[in-house]
């Protein structure tokens, strides 16, 4: 990310700022493993949606880092399906 000018950091708060997606929020029940694991659903959705996004701009334009978003959204899809289960 350094090389193309972006954005580092570690501190978890800055990086879901930078990320799009929201403050990070559990849910009011946390004693619920079904509400954590919905919570954690619709995290991962929006990650996908995101990746979905990034795939647009770099289809036909970027090879190398779309195949690189290819493989990560793969990667969510099966947290996805894990989640689902």
């Amino acid at each position: 990310m350094a090389e193309l000018d972006g954005a580092i950091t570690g501190h978890p708060t800055k990086l879901l700022e930078l990320s799009g997606l929201g403050s990070f929020e559990m849910p009011a029940d946390t004693s619920d493993p079904a509400a954590i694991t919905e919570y954690a659903l619709e995290r991962v959705r929006r990650v996908i949606g995101a990746y979905a996004e990034a795939l647009d701009r770099t289809r036909d334009a970027d090879e190398l880092t779309h195949r690189l978003l290819l493989k990560l959204v793969r990667r969510q899809v099966e947290t996805e399906a894990e989640l689902e289960a």
